[in-house]
């Protein structure tokens, strides 16, 4: 009866010790699991905030660009349109400049005259 107490204590110490090697086994698996899903929450932030730094870039770009968009916007409409254009090259027809005489032109012609 010894024996067979002796032997059922030995199957059962073998198998605490299976039993151990597994929990160490699934505690080492674990505890890699937790290291890679800190690495990789780590490398998540890091792309997050590579992001972030992007779009403050893509918006101040925007904001630069509507900037300069809104002068362009400004000295367009200080600009003359083509019908101004045309009514200045209508009113220039007109008068003729280079038809008009000059000061000292005119000074001379009096000066003749006389």
């Amino acid at each position: 009866m010894q024996g067979e107490i002796n032997k059922r204590l030995g199957g059962v110490e073998e198998r605490v010790r299976i039993l151990e090697s597994r929990i160490e086994e699934i505690s080492n698996r674990f505890e890699s699991f937790r290291m890679n899903a800190i690495k990789s929450q780590r490398d998540h932030d890091e792309k997050i905030k590579t992001l972030i730094r992007a779009s403050s870039e893509l918006k101040r770009r925007t904001d630069e660009s509507k900037e300069i968009l809104r002068r362009m916007e400004g000295k367009i409409l200080k600009t003359a349109s083509r019908s101004d254009i045309k009514e200045i090259e209508a009113y220039l027809q007109l008068i003729s400049p280079l038809d008009l005489v000059t000061r000292k032109e005119l000074e001379k012609m009096l000066k003749k005259g006389d």
